[in-house]
């Protein structure tokens, strides 16, 4: 199985340095970063819960 905690801290840390920039590009970009890494993190735990459920059945 796969770890989702590295994709989820980055997508934290897109999200303190979105808050942190006074540029209105620069946060979007965090933010759309943040969002990506959030997704790979959901789409590794759904794999994740998919092999659990194999291992059950």
């Amino acid at each position: 199985m796969k770890d989702a905690g590295q994709e989820i801290s980055q997508a934290i840390s897109d999200i303190n340095s979105a808050l942190g920039s006074s540029n209105q590009s620069f946060y979007m970009n965090y933010l759309k970063r943040s969002v990506k890494h959030l997704a790979e993190a959901v789409a590794i735990l759904n794999e994740n819960q998919r092999e659990l459920n194999d291992r059950i059945s």
